[in-house]
């Protein structure tokens, strides 16, 4: 019908990835971002409360795979590792890991090989026949250009990120001695043992058999962005804390800055600039990191104090009352 087809034709934008590059130099370095109809995007986001429902009520998901999934959030993919390595520290076992990038991993998904997998699965058939009809034939144009395709889930698509776990939710079958994790396209295997060379066997004989499922499914290995590391007994995690406060330095300065313009001057203000910046970059992850020493939990505190010191109202400055912009606000770590 015609109202399916206008749903079909998406806009494309786009975005330069963060690259040490300054320029743009090859089609790796630009990250497409697909815009839709508007009515498109909220029937979609209807069809995936029926997938999501049906792949949590089935246990059709590993509770390894992790993101855009409820509980199944960043935070928990790092503490499930890092609390690995802790507890294989104290036990005086090595662990061996291996980060897996799929190149344009999204873009190589087959929606006929998708189809058959959420048949195979029992979602109802009208679910896989919509995923199937909506993602073949689509018409995408940057402004200038307009070309079909048949393939890919696009970046942007509420329904892209739940249906590449359900494309992907058979790789750790047949694994065995190792740990499958995912988060998106983002893949790793971790594995231990009490001897080195016993670790490094493991996964190399799994990472192989992983391989070959990977290209079943037409997933490229990105062997430049792959990497296996040894988690020694030296990680301290102070490069991780590191990088923390100098983000939230810079915050901080900005912060300051603007408590001495018309802008921005106001408590309420700065506490939305608190909460949406500087916050978000202390909390995310450290769960992961600051279980190595006290000391860097209580360097980050210090970080935050300092913030919230610059959202004192100051004596007689107008709206001081509003001091009460304060009370009952997020607690700190």
């Amino acid at each position: 019908s015609r109202p399916m087809e206008q749903w079909k034709t998406v806009r494309i934008i786009y975005l330069k990835k963060v690259t040490k590059q300054q320029q743009v130099i090859s089609d790796n370095d630009i990250r497409p971002l697909s815009l839709f109809s508007c009515i498109a995007k909220l029937l979609n986001s209807t069809i995936k409360l029926r997938i999501d429902a049906h792949l949590e009520m089935n246990g059709l998901l590993s509770p390894d795979t992790h993101g855009f999934r409820n509980r199944h959030g960043t935070n928990h993919n790092l503490v499930t590792l890092t609390s690995t390595i802790l507890s294989n520290k104290i036990k005086n076992i090595p662990t061996q890991a291996i980060f897996i990038d799929i190149s344009s991993a999204f873009n190589r998904v087959q929606i006929h090989k998708l189809k058959t997998i959420m048949d195979d699965l029992n979602f109802p058939s009208y679910i896989s026949a919509w995923v199937h009809k909506f993602f073949i034939g689509k018409l995408y144009t940057d402004g200038v250009h307009y070309q079909r395709c048949n393939s890919g889930l696009d970046q942007g698509s509420t329904l892209s990120p739940a249906l590449f776990n359900i494309y992907t939710s058979q790789l750790s079958q047949g694994l065995s001695n190792v740990t499958f994790t995912t988060f998106a396209d983002d893949m790793a295997l971790y594995a231990q043992d009490h001897e080195h060379a016993a670790v490094t066997e493991i996964l190399q004989e799994q990472f192989n058999l992983l391989q070959d499922k990977l290209q079943g499914l037409n997933l490229p290995i990105n062997y430049t962005k792959t990497c296996v590391i040894d988690f020694s007994k030296k990680l301290r995690n102070q490069q991780h804390t590191k990088y923390i406060k100098e983000k939230v330095k810079k915050d901080i300065t900005a912060l300051q800055y603007l408590k001495g313009t018309n802008w921005g001057n106001h408590p309420n203000e700065q506490m939305i600039l608190y909460k949406m910046v500087i916050r978000p970059k202390i909390e995310y992850g450290t769960a992961a990191c600051l279980w190595a020493r006290r000391s860097y939990a209580i360097s980050l505190q210090k970080q935050q104090n300092q913030a919230l010191s610059y959202l004192q109202p100051h004596q007689g400055q107008p709206g001081s009352s509003s001091s009460g912009a304060l009370n009952n606000k997020s607690p700190p770590l």
